[in-house]
């Protein structure tokens, strides 16, 4: 095995999604977040970038990133958690191209559902419609060629915009905002921000009349932190200003907090930390992205 191969096994990652009604005022006010875990029974898969797709009287029904060992890459699934025991109880498997797949973001039209998930590895970004009655998500149309990494529509100012960072570099510092025009979205600005936190962290959110964006905080290592950012907009230019940073409360998944999106109430999250040697994996971790930050 060399010496690549031999680094990723033993800092072998492990990923859970959690659940809280906190409202956002509050969050973002600072005030304490009470989470409720995701429980499952899986030893060798994991659950990650979650978006809620409905929150009923009885269960949380989520779109998340599956990874699987065996499979060696994701895929996106639909998950419905029982809301009182938080035990999963269904996965169905949504989305299979053969390459990573994440960061499912949802748009809904009227009745249709509509998901555009993370497919960097192909160097397109999809959208997606949700077919429930056969439980798939049908190619509609390609929105750009190009390795765009979590990336965010949304309509502003009667445009239509989408925020991403791409390949080789998708944890720096610049976020890409590209602008649809004539059918196809091309690059209007690039926004700098302030460290490593250009990724978009979740989908935008309002809150009193404010535009709020979820980013991840990536310094430390990949999915460390989550800050939430309100969104500023003077004379036509887009900058961040940071206003809470979420990290995770777990005692055994320590190492980070990366995702963070709400519907109906309800916020989802995910979590992060090592299946193993906890220690020496975030010290591997830490020189890994040092190395890299100074290359």
């Amino acid at each position: 095995m060399s010496m690549k191969g031999q680094l990723r096994k033993l800092i072998l990652q492990r990923w859970n999604i959690g659940f809280t009604e906190t409202p956002l005022e509050d969050i973002l006010a600072g005030k304490p977040i009470q989470y409720r875990w995701m429980k499952h029974n899986y030893e060798n898969r994991w659950f990650a970038d979650p978006f809620l797709l409905d929150v009923t009287n009885d269960a949380y029904i989520v779109l998340a990133e599956d990874f699987e060992d065996n499979r060696g890459y994701a895929v996106i699934s639909k998950l419905v958690v029982d809301k009182q025991t938080l035990e999963l109880k269904d996965v169905k498997q949504l989305l299979d191209r053969g390459t990573h797949l994440s960061f499912p973001v949802i748009m809904r039209e009227g009745d249709d559902v509509f998901v555009y998930p993370e497919n960097s590895e192909s160097g397109e970004q999809n959208l997606y419609r949700y077919d429930q009655q056969h439980e798939q998500l049908v190619k509609v149309e390609t929105l750009m060629q190009a390795p765009l990494t979590d990336a965010v529509m949304i309509e502003y100012g009667g445009e239509q915009l989408m925020f991403a960072t791409t390949l080789p570099n998708p944890n720096g510092n610049k976020v890409n905002m590209y602008i649809k025009r004539d059918g196809k979205f091309e690059l209007k600005d690039t926004i700098l921000v302030q460290g490593r936190t250009a990724r978009m962290g979740g989908d935008f959110f309002w809150v009193n009349g404010a535009l709020y964006r979820p980013a991840q905080d990536n310094n430390e290592c990949y999915g460390g932190a989550l800050i939430l950012q309100k969104v500023i907009v003077k004379d036509g230019k887009w900058s961040f200003e940071d206003m809470r940073r979420l990290t995770s409360p777990h005692p055994q998944y320590t190492t980070g907090l990366h995702t963070f999106n709400m519907y109906k109430g309800t916020v989802v999250v995910d979590i992060h930390g090592y299946r193993r040697h906890a220690c020496l994996s975030h010290l591997l971790t830490k020189s890994i992205n040092l190395f890299r930050t100074r290359r």
